[in-house]
């Protein structure tokens, strides 16, 4: 190592952050030099693995998987003002450069300052609250999943053995009605948005988000009551009832947004 107060954990760290190539010494010898797209090769080392545990969950970027390009946004899971994001594993290669001269030079010509300090703001959160923010909202969606399950609701499971990996609950739809805009209009009666979409198979379903009740610090007895929610909206429709619980549920959430700087900075 360069510095042999630094572990090899810092190192690899360091050149993670910094995007550069960086030589690695271990057992007193050369290891080998660590990119973005060379960091893979890391996993096969069992001791290195052991010393360097705590930045895996940073070999998940498919940036370092061999990607070349992500596009995202920032105004859904990733709580921000709304802006496009495009991820290069190299701003040199023709692709980046192509992809850079085609935006900066044709088609904006402001950066919209007001948003993007917003943006700004919202990638600090996340860069301190993002990981315990992400874990919540996969845990609340299987919690709601578990809760739709005790009334016969039932989404279908990953292979992992829990209804989603993600901020996303599905939810089929196909058994209670063959329109889904009959069971939009009672969702919408009721004051719950939920979005509709159809599988590759042809079946549809709902697509509950549980992003953003996450962040207001939803808790399971709302969760709870959700789910009874959903139940009576496809099995038992009583519109006043229903409406009155989700107004019930939104009033317990209150005006503090978790996950944020609304506790106070760090």
């Amino acid at each position: 190592m360069s510095d042999s107060g630094a572990s090899l954990y810092d190192e690899v760290f360091e050149g993670l952050k910094c995007n550069r190539e960086l030589e690695i010494y271990y057992n007193d010898s050369t290891y080998g030099v660590v990119t973005y797209r060379t960091l893979w090769q890391l996993w096969k080392d069992e001791d290195l693995l052991a010393e360097c545990n705590d930045f895996l969950p940073l070999l998940e970027n498919p940036l370092i998987n061999g990607a070349d390009i992500i596009c995202a946004n920032t105004h859904k899971t990733f709580p921000g003002p709304h802006k496009g994001i495009l991820l290069y594993s190299n701003k040199r290669t023709s692709l980046a450069q192509a992809s850079d001269a085609t935006l900066n030079k044709g088609l904006y010509s402001s950066v919209h300052t007001h948003s993007t300090i917003a943006l700004a703001i919202t990638a600090l959160e996340m860069d301190l609250y993002g990981a315990e923010y992400s874990n919540k909202i996969i845990e609340n969606a299987n919690r709601l999943g578990d809760y739709l399950a005790v009334h016969g609701i039932v989404s279908d499971m990953t292979a992992k053995g829990c209804y989603t990996s993600t901020h996303q609950l599905h939810i089929p739809i196909d058994k209670y009605d063959k329109s889904y805009t009959n069971i939009y209009d009672k969702f919408y009666e009721s004051q719950l948005a939920v979005a509709f979409d159809i599988s590759p198979h042809g079946h549809r379903f709902i697509r509950l988000g549980l992003q953003e009740i996450t962040r207001r610090g939803i808790e399971p007895n709302e969760l709870r009551l959700l789910a009874h929610t959903i139940s009576q909206i496809l099995t038992d429709y009583q519109p006043e009832l229903c409406s009155k619980n989700i107004k019930s549920i939104r009033q317990s959430l209150g005006d503090e947004v978790n996950y944020s700087f609304d506790k106070g900075v760090l």
